[in-house]
């Protein structure tokens, strides 16, 4: 991976360097769901402290993010994300990390899916202590390997995949749509069943049952 990515995990801010404004602090709990989600979280470190000592940790556009500490296994492959100009500034938490592209030898989105892949996690269990979590930093990327074919192939590989994916998500929408739809029907057919609005004629199971 170092061959072809710079990886870097954000520095241990303490608790005392925090503030009520200035630029937002990355935390595992903002990665959910393979999005960003900055709505929930003020935490926030100096703007002075941001652009200052630590500039060198500020989130860009595009960089690949991921959670990389308290992550149950089967649940990392919600923890990865993309970073977006609407995110920005962003600041890099301990505990969260970022890629980007050294080269034109791997494509950021193809690795974002190679990173949920058996290949990577059976490398990374290796690597970590503890089984229900996974706890990991910069240390064990550092000796993971990469699968790597062509550029176009990996291009093509991430297209189908981010198709697969988009499909998946409209099927969860048209499911939810569906349910929806059903429990209206329902309940124009016969109304709340808690408060009987219909007044329907109401008998115990066992009586109509054999």
């Amino acid at each position: 991976i170092p061959k072809v990515l710079f990886f870097q995990e954000g520095p241990g801010v303490r608790n005392w360097q925090f503030t009520d404004k200035g630029i937002k602090l990355l935390n595992v709990g903002n990665i959910n769901n393979g999005k960003v989600d900055l709505n929930k979280t003020k935490i926030y470190l100096s703007e002075k402290e941001a652009t200052g000592t630590y500039k060198h940790f500020l989130v860009d556009e595009g960089d690949l993010l991921i959670a990389c500490s308290g992550i149950v296994v089967d649940n990392f492959h919600n923890k990865i994300a993309f970073a977006e100009k609407e995110h920005l500034p962003l600041f890099l938490n301990t505990s969260t990390m970022r890629f980007k592209a050294l080269n034109d030898e791997v494509d950021l989105n193809y690795f974002k899916y190679y990173l949920q892949t058996i290949h990577f996690t059976a490398q990374l269990r290796k690597l970590i202590t503890g089984s229900a979590q996974l706890n990991f930093g910069p240390s064990h990327i550092k000796k993971i390997d990469v699968l790597l074919p062509p550029i176009e192939t990996q291009k093509r590989i991430s297209q189908i995949l981010d198709d697969a994916a988009a499909l998946r998500d409209k099927t969860r929408q048209l499911i939810k749509e569906y349910d929806a739809l059903a429990q209206s029907i329902f309940l124009e057919m016969f109304g709340d069943p808690v408060k009987n609005s219909k007044k329907l004629e109401i008998k115990k199971l066992g009586n109509i049952c054999g």
